[in-house]
Parts: C-alpha cells; structure tokens; sequence
C-alpha cells in the first residue's frame, strides 16, 4: 500500500494529468470565486470528475450534514456516466452506519464490501439494485477546520479495493469542495438576510405612512362622531332624524375599524394587554369562525395540551384568526380543509441563525392552515403590504393581512409563511410566554358620566376637535379654557396657573406638541394633572418623550385614544381629577 507522498507517482503514471491537475485548480478557484447557489453543481461536477479519474469509481453520492436535525441531505448523485440531482430526498439518519462512522470521527472509512457492512442499516443505492458482487466502498467526510459539513461517499461495482493514495486524492479534493460549498451557503445565508432586512425596513416605511394617515383619519372621525353623539341626545326618540344619524355613527365607527387596521400594521394602536390563554380565545371565536367560513370548508382545531400563558389584546388576537380564517376561505373557493393549531415551543440559537431577529425563548405558536390554491413567490413577497390585494375590487381592501403582520409585532413575536401554488398555505405565529398565570379579569360596566366644576385647559390644533371638546366640557359643566398648540397652551396657563385643574393635551400639535408644552409647565410649576389625545399607543407617545429627553412620572399622564367618544371623554376626566389629591 502507497504513502500519502507517493501521490506524485500516481500524476506521474496517470494518462489524464493535464486534466487532473486543471480539476484540482479548478474546485481551488470554486472555492474562492462562488458566488450563487447554482454553482453548487460546478463543485459537484468537479468532485465527481476528480473522483472517477484518480479512484475506482462507478458511483457517487455527496451529502450535506445538517447538525440540528441530526441528518443529512442527499444533494448529488452519480452512477455510471448517469447523473441526478436529487428533488425531493427524505433526511437521512446520522447513525452508526459507514457515513454516521465518517461524519462523527471525521475520518474516511474504508470498506471492502458496502453491501455486506450495511446490512440492517439505512442504505443508499447509488446503482439500479442491489449487486451480487462485492461493492468496496470509501466514504470521505468533507471538512472545514475540523467541522464536517457532508460527505463523498464512492462505490465501485467492479470490486477494486482503495488504497491510501486513493483516500489521499479524495480527501484533498473533498476538503477543497467543502470550503466551495462553505462559501457559497455562507453568500446565500447573507443574501437571505439582506433581503429580510431590505423587506423588514420597506414595512417600516409603510407603516409609518399608514400609522400618520390614520392619526390624521382619526381626528376627523372624532369630529363626526362626537357631534353625531351631541345631536342624537338633543333629539327626541320620535324624530325621523334620529335614523339618519344613526347611519352616520355606523359609518364612522366602521371607518374607525380602518384606522385601528393601519394602526395594528404600523405598530402605534392602543392594546389592553392581559395574560390570556390562547386556547380559551380560539374558543371563544369558533362559532364565528365557523359561521363566516361557511359548510364547504371543514375546519378543525387541534388545541396544544397545557398551553403556556401569553401577555396580549384578547380582542387584537381574534382579529388574528378571523383575518388568517377569512384568508384560508378565499383561497378555498371550492371548499377545502382550515387547520388551527397551538402548541408550546421553544426556539433555540439555531431558529435565531436562521432569523437573526428572533430572540430565542419560549413561545405559543399558533398555526393556521389551508388546503387551498396557495401562492406564487411574488405574492408571497407583498402579502403584508396594506392595501394590496389578489381580490376583485370590491372584496377586499388588501388591510386583513397588514393587520395580523402589525398586531403580532406589536405583541413582540414573529410570523412566518410557508405557501406553494397548488398546495395550500401555513401561517406560523410566535408569541412569547409570560411567566405568570394570572386569569383573566372581567372589565366592569362603564360608570356613568359625572359632571364637574373645575377648569380644563384644552389644547387641540384642529379646529373641529376643539368645538367639540369645548361643547360636551361646557355641557358637563367645566370650565373651558382653549388653546391652539403648545405655545398657546404654556401661555394660558401661565395666565390662569392659580384656576386650571386638568390638562387635555393633544400629543401632535403645530409649533409645539403636548408632550414638549407639558414639559414646560411641569418644569415651571411641578406636576399638572393631566389627559394626553392621540390616535397613537401609549407605547407611541412614551417613546416620543424618550427622543425628546423629556422624563414624566408614571402616574402624571393617561391617555384617550381617537376617535374617542363623548362619553369617554367625560368618564376619563372625571376619573383623573377624582383622583388627584384634595388641597
């Protein structure tokens, strides 16, 4: 048997030396210059050509080794001048056969007789059936600084043994394969990753401008419902205007529906966030699912046993399903099959290497998925955009799916689709697990408004929401002083600082918003009771005080959300001033 250095012999003896040694610069070079997937398959070509010309070679098998699923992946095949690429391969096991042996020692295994060795043991024909014949086998694992990344695996039908300068020339080829290939998963892990950041950054942008249309939308739909509500009460039962009304209020409070929509995508809507379980909610929604989906889909819900408690908006979670539901039924216009599911999950570093901006932990997934017409990439590409659409006009407004991407985020977890024309789609949603597992408390009946007599200081840049403020104040009996922006505001209260009990501050104002005029008067004069307005979250306008290093205490401010009703409004101030302390 040769020594490794006796390799020089076998260039020398070899009639295709020319070709043998433009085969070696060439995997070099691959492994230096890849670039994109495909050319992977120059690697495997080359690998097998060097193979067949320096070892006794009838048939080729290259696998990659995928450590976290404990398998590996068959990627190339070779047998007799025949070559496949595999399609569709089942993982295969890493056990203690001839590959296992070579992937978990990283040393090549030599073996007389393949099919004698691999007897009641996962086998890999490369030929059309078993031979009769003795089959010797090399099996070379493809390394990267120790680590192995897959193997070559060579048969030979003839019945040749290998000698050490054979597994000399396959190892050194298949070490130069394996940084080849190293290189090119590496380019297209970074590629994935700066598409996901390039498509994560375009949702941002989106949302911003959803998340500022609706904050604009919502003041107007806080004049019509507000003067809706003041006239309705100043009408009597009888009065056939009381009807007309009526559509008026239907009508902006399903507009308002739209806004909260854009919200959720943007991020910046109110949530009331408590620890629910997830099971309990798709319960408690079924009937409606089921009602809307209609009998020519069979829907089936497969609850996780002892699901783990999430922190989030019971009624935000529903819209989740019912949006996901209504989406599974449009693609199934002949009927089909709607799958929900929960379960408890953890992802671990090596989900986070995939998706970087997952943070590994404990999480409930729920899974919704249909047996319907699936969907191309391209679609796949802008299914959260809002206002985009696959439907007719007049079917949808393209903010369902915009919506569950914008509530999940909201909630801190993540979502992944997996969809394919002809074969359905899946949504994976992640929430993360709280620790505690506290139930879920029972919101008491509105209090009814009570009137007052002390003075509010109102500052509203739109001129309708300021009328109004000042109308349903006057009419609870307060007293209403109005300002146009910040700088007005601080002026008024500078002026009337001994009268002015409340605060009511818009938080996006013209020359100065509330949140910078509250931080004026505060500094001038202690803490102010106070009641900011905004379309925006609570979460929203705390982040706007941290841009603008303004620091507040966390009982100096609450917040009414737009569009707001006049009711609220009265209940929210009434509370606030009850309870500030007496003089």
């Amino acid at each position: 048997m040769k020594q490794p250095d006796d390799l020089e012999t076998l260039r020398q003896t070899s009639p295709a030396i020319e070709e043998y040694q433009q085969l070696l610069n060439r995997l070099a070079s691959l492994a230096q210059s890849l670039s994109t997937e495909r050319e992977l398959m120059a690697i495997y070509r080359a690998l097998r050509k060097f193979s067949s010309m320096s070892a006794p070679c009838t048939g080729l098998v290259i696998t990659i080794y995928h450590p976290e699923k404990c398998g590996r992946e068959a990627v190339y095949f070779w047998n007799e001048d025949k070559e496949e690429v595999p399609s569709e391969v089942p993982l295969i096991p890493v056990g203690n056969g001839l590959a296992g042996q070579a992937i978990k020692t990283g040393k090549t295994v030599v073996c007389d007789d393949f099919v004698g060795a691999s007897k009641n043991r996962p086998l890999m024909w490369i030929g059309p059936q078993e031979p009769e014949t003795l089959r010797p086998a090399l099996i070379v694992p493809m390394a990267i600084m120790g680590r192995v990344i897959g193997t070559v695996e060579i048969q030979n039908n003839a019945g040749e043994t290998y000698k050490l300068e054979h597994v000399t020339a396959i190892e050194m080829a298949a070490n130069l394969a394996a940084g080849a290939i190293e290189s090119v998963r590496l380019l297209e892990q970074e590629r994935e990753q700066e598409l996901r950041l390039q498509q994560s950054q375009k949702m941002e942008a989106i949302g911003t401008l959803a998340g500022g249309v609706a904050h604009d939308f919502n003041n107007l739909l806080t004049v019509i419902l507000g003067n809706t509500e003041l006239a309705v009460k100043k009408l009597t039962a009888d009065n056939p205007l009381r009807p007309r009304l009526a559509e008026v209020e239907k009508a902006a409070r399903r507009a308002a529906i739209l806004t909260r929509q854009l919200l959720a995508f943007s991020r910046r809507q109110q949530l009331e966030r408590r620890n629910i379980k997830l099971n309990d909610v798709i319960a408690e929604i079924m009937k409606l699912v089921n009602r809307i989906i209609g009998e020519d889909v069979e829907v089936n819900v497969k609850a996780g046993p002892k699901l783990s408690t999430i922190f989030a908006d019971p009624a935000q979670i529903e819209q989740v399903i019912m949006n996901l539901a209504v989406n599974a039924r449009d693609a199934m216009p002949e009927g089909g099959q709607l799958t929900i599911e929960t379960r408890n999950l953890t992802l671990d570093e090596s989900y986070q290497r995939q998706y970087p901006y997952v943070q590994p932990g404990n999480y409930v997934e729920l899974r919704v998925s249909d047996t319907g017409c699936g969907m191309d990439a391209e679609t796949k590409a802008r299914l959260f955009e809002p206002f985009f659409t696959t439907k007719e006009v007049g079917r949808g407004t393209g903010l369902g799916l915009s919506m569950v991407y914008g509530i999940v985020k909201q909630h801190d977890g993540h979502l992944n689709v997996y969809s394919e024309l002809g074969f359905g789609t899946t949504f994976k949603i992640f929430l993360p697990v709280v620790e505690s597992e506290a139930d879920l408390e029972i919101a008491p009946a509105p209090a009814p408004v009570r009137r007052g007599t002390e003075t509010i200081l109102v500052a509203e840049d739109e001129d309708g929401l300021r009328e109004l403020a000042n109308d349903v104040l006057t009419q609870l009996g307060y007293t209403v002083l109005l300002a146009k922006n910040g700088e007005e505001a601080i002026q008024t209260y500078q002026d009337n600082r001994e009268d002015i009990d409340l605060l009511l501050l818009d938080v996006m104002m013209p020359r100065m918003g509330g949140p910078e005029a509250y931080d004026r008067i505060r500094q001038a004069n202690g803490a102010v009771p106070l009641i900011f307005m905004t379309g925006y979250s609570s979460e929203a306008v705390h982040n706007r005080f941290l841009k603008q290093n303004i620091s507040i205490g966390d009982g100096d401010m609450e917040i009414i959300q737009k569009p707001y009703n006049i009711d609220g409004l009265g209940r929210k101030i009434r509370e606030v001033l009850d309870t500030q302390p007496t003089a």
